[in-house]
């Protein structure tokens, strides 16, 4: 979004979902990354999802 147009909104629907938590406890962050990945794209169309193993470049 072009610098000073953040507070233009635009119509149209969200779609809000909340999954369940996901316990942390005695985990690896690899292992929490990876299932915090499947449960965002669980919700997602299929045609959204890519592959959680190939990251996106740093910006």
């Amino acid at each position: 979004m072009p610098s000073g147009k953040e507070s233009q909104l635009r119509p149209g629907a969200v779609r809000i979902v909340v999954h369940k938590a996901i316990p942390a406890a005695g985990r690896n962050a690899d292992a929490l990354c990876q299932e915090a990945r499947d449960a965002v794209a669980s919700a997602l169309p299929p045609e959204l999802v890519g592959s959680s193993s190939i990251m996106a470049p740093d910006e």
